[in-house]
């Protein structure tokens, strides 16, 4: 696998952690056995040293290692989206590139309710929910005129106060 030089995002990142699950599969089952399937280093003991995080060889510490497996979450949810949970909803602020048609996080938790996120280039937010929430939601949009057809909802200035209904309902810029 090529060496990166500088911060990088990759859009197919399945098909880079597919082809590095199968490198390490390949190294376990051929080049370092005792790693391999059967574990035999986990009834060794500690003898052989510790991982990084602080298990024996072959567990995994989980306690201590992986750390930077959230940052891609982060980056995405934090960074393109602009989310930031609220006690009554979120805000958002989407900084997409100009060529991403769309992001969308899907199984987002936020207060008592699941839903899905898509932000479309065209700066419209639209939501998913598969359950009805018990509790009124703020969402905190940018400078700007917006409009939804959600049921119920009041819309002042930069804030969409609704019920999430069960469905897919669009918040969508005036032009």
């Amino acid at each position: 696998m090529p060496a990166r030089n500088g911060p990088w995002l990759r859009l197919n990142w399945w098909a880079e952690g597919l082809e590095r699950a199968n490198c390490y599969l390949e190294w376990t089952t051929q080049k370092e056995p005792e790693f391999g399937l059967d574990r035999r280093l986990l009834r060794q003991g500690p003898k052989r040293g510790t991982m990084q995080g602080g298990n024996v060889p072959g567990g995994l510490g989980l306690d201590k290692e992986f750390f930077e497996s959230v940052l891609v979450p982060q980056v995405m949810l934090y960074g393109f989206l602009g989310f930031e949970p609220t006690p009554g909803g979120f805000k958002v602020h989407p900084r997409l590139p100009q060529d991403w048609p769309e992001l969308k996080i899907t199984r987002l938790h936020l207060h008592d309710l699941v839903m899905d996120l898509t932000v479309k280039a065209n700066g419209t937010i639209a939501l998913h929910t598969d359950e009805p929430s018990t509790s009124p939601m703020v969402v905190e949009l940018p400078k700007g005129s917006w409009q939804t057809a959600a049921p119920g909802a009041q819309v002042e200035g930069q804030r969409v106060t609704f019920q999430p209904p069960v469905g897919s309902f669009e918040i969508a810029p005036v032009k």
